[in-house]
């Protein structure tokens, strides 16, 4: 990442380098697209390249697990029901095609020597995250029955110590908001456990508010291994989940993220341009439940 680093003998940061390598750009913005992303979260990287203009995908059902007919009794010298597979239904996943372009000038690179393009690549990334990010939590909402939702509890004022009357029951805290979560899964049958709990950063805050240092424990407690906040996420609401289960996300060029440095010498200028081609593919919503009412 030399591209990135200031040097100490005061080298600059050319057109030429970059036009040479646009390849550490486009690296520098998918490393910090991963890092941030919250679609990674609910979505398993689709293996290769989407073709055709969409991602096929087939959704799980209760119904696909067992074959179309039960077994019965075979008699003595009798023969075993025939029966046929349940074939999934299956959907196709549509290809977004989202990119920027952003101009930099000589002067702006030369004076601002690495930190300026780092600055650049890091907009480029969060502007790109924000736009993935938003359209998988407006997809998923739309995908999630209302009336799957789990009623929660009011978050904002659980009391833990001090006079009995007033601790918050056992019944009412977060814990339980996620095992009932939990439990809503295990009865639909598909075999999801829920590890992984997303809130706004309004809710973040008050479960480590009022769990402190033993807040890992009561998350572990009803499965929940990782906990990430997030402002797209609904003000109240909590996404229980089993991290990368909902679906899949792939791109029509297989790197992700493609960089593209141009050049016009007349106006000393270089154009950026940073895009990428997804597709959402929700095939499994089960894998996850929107818990409500948090605030109240």
């Amino acid at each position: 990442m030399a591209l990135f680093t200031p040097t100490s003998s005061g080298g600059k940061i050319t057109f030429r380098q970059i036009l040479q390598r646009p390849s550490v750009i486009e690296s520098e913005i998918r490393r910090l697209t991963e890092e941030d992303s919250l679609t990674s979260k609910f979505f398993t990287p689709f293996a290769g390249p989407v073709a055709g203009g969409g991602m096929e995908y087939n959704k799980a059902s209760l119904a696909e697990l067992t074959l179309e007919n039960e077994v019965e009794e075979r008699a003595p010298g009798g023969e075993y029901r025939v029966t046929r597979p349940v074939d999934p239904d299956a959907d196709v996943a549509p290809v977004h095609d989202w990119g920027t372009t952003v101009q930099v000038y000589e002067e702006q690179l030369a004076r601002g020597q690495g930190d300026y393009l780092k600055r650049v690549a890091a907009q480029i990334s969060n502007t790109l995250v924000l736009q993935l990010d938003s359209a998988a939590m407006a997809a998923l909402t739309a995908a999630c029955d209302p009336a799957e939702s789990i009623l929660g509890s009011d978050w904002s004022d659980l009391v833990f110590v001090g006079d009995p009357t007033d601790i918050t029951p056992s019944s009412e805290r977060p814990t339980a908001d996620l095992s009932r979560a939990q439990l809503a899964a295990d009865l639909q049958g598909l075999g999801h456990q829920y590890d992984t709990l997303i809130v706004h950063p309004t809710q973040g805050h008050e479960l480590r508010s009022a769990y402190g240092p033993d807040l890992s424990g009561a998350l572990a407690s009803a499965g929940i291994t990782s906990l990430v906040t997030n402002r797209l996420v609904e003000p109240g609401v909590a996404w229980a989940l089993k991290q990368g289960g909902v679906g899949y996300v792939g791109f029509e060029d297989e790197s992700g993220i493609v960089v593209r440095a141009t050049e016009y010498p007349n106006r000393r200028t270089l154009e950026l341009t940073a895009y990428f081609q997804p597709a959402l593919a929700i095939s499994d919503p089960s894998a996850c439940k929107r818990i409500t009412a948090l605030a109240g």
